[in-house]
């Protein structure tokens, strides 16, 4: 019997016939990254074709029943043309490129450079907040034509904000424009002390989105931001195996592991000795009291665990 792992040679016909040693075992994407590698054909627009089948990425060579010495053919698809926006928020310019669908954001940032000399170190390319990676295809990243794509400086000076906090008064904080609106809230945590979960940020009246960047939002150095906080209320906390009744400060968006950590503070028991229950119901670490209707006068039951074990004496 023949073992999958055996090599092979495989010919495949391009332009030219070529020959390749592959694995029985290898998958048609396999073949495509070797012939990219190999030939510079990039593999969103190879199809390969044996005996008339059109071979599908995630299967491999043996399912094809493909032998040694065999020929493959390879079919180059019609290259798809798109066209992109790219905004700079550092000077409010948009430029406007042709792309095809297999460029690699590497690669459309070196055509930004030939055009616009902006380094591609310089810069980082983002969509709907998210960073798009160097080696990822437009294609693989799902961009359609006429999308319009975010150009953010990378370099490594900061900006100051000041922020209205309802503790503090205005604080300064340093940030970049690549920083998330949440990384943000983390900085701002640090100085007031109150969870970046129970925060709100606001600029001229818009709540802005945790996953957001600054530059999404356009925010430039010296501008005001507010962080609002929801109304606190409290809680209280039977200790079931005490009886003692332990009352806590928190607010709608808290989450159960924050009251853990509340509790670990005011009675020394380690948060994973702990189990939060209403209504006789264990409650996740993740969820927020919000989302388990708590409000005000709310009352739930601390279990200790020990070994794994609840201790309800």
């Amino acid at each position: 019997m023949e073992s999958p792992e055996e090599e092979i040679n495989l010919y495949f016909k391009i332009i030219k016939t070529i020959a390749m040693k592959v694995k029985r075992s290898d998958t048609i994407k396999d073949i495509k990254a070797m012939l990219d590698e190999e030939e510079h054909v990039p593999e969103d627009v190879q199809e390969l074709f044996f005996a008339g089948d059109h071979l599908r990425d995630g299967q491999r060579i043996l399912d094809y029943g493909i032998l040694r010495n065999s020929t493959v053919h390879l079919v180059h698809r019609e290259p798809y043309w798109m066209t992109l926006h790219f905004k700079m928020p550092s000077n409010e310019k948009t430029i406007k490129l042709e792309v095809q669908e297999h460029y690699t954001i590497q690669k459309i940032k070196s055509i930004i450079q030939d055009e616009e000399g902006i380094c591609p170190c310089d810069f980082e390319i983002y969509s709907c907040g998210k960073l798009l990676e160097n080696h990822r295809t437009m294609a693989s990243l799902n961009i359609q034509s006429e999308d319009t794509l975010q150009m953010i400086s990378n370099r490594k000076e900061t900006r100051s904000l000041y922020v209205q906090t309802p503790t503090k008064g205005s604080i300064k904080v340093e940030v970049r424009s690549v920083h998330t609106v949440l990384d943000v809230k983390k900085i701002i945590e640090s100085i007031i002390n109150i969870p970046s979960q129970c925060m709100k940020l606001i600029r001229t009246e818009e709540q802005l989105e945790d996953w957001k960047t600054l530059a999404c939002y356009d925010i430039n150095e010296g501008d005001v931001l507010t962080v609002e906080i929801p109304d606190k209320f409290q809680i209280s906390v039977i200790t079931t195996f005490t009886g003692e009744i332990i009352t806590l400060d928190v607010f709608p968006s808290s989450t159960v592991a924050n009251v853990k950590d509340l509790l670990s503070r005011l009675n020394g028991i380690p948060v994973k000795h702990q189990k939060i229950l209403l209504n006789g119901g264990v409650l996740k670490d993740s969820r927020t009291l919000a989302s388990y209707s708590i409000d005000k006068e709310s009352i739930l039951h601390m279990m200790l665990i020990i070994g794994g074990t609840p201790e309800d004496a």
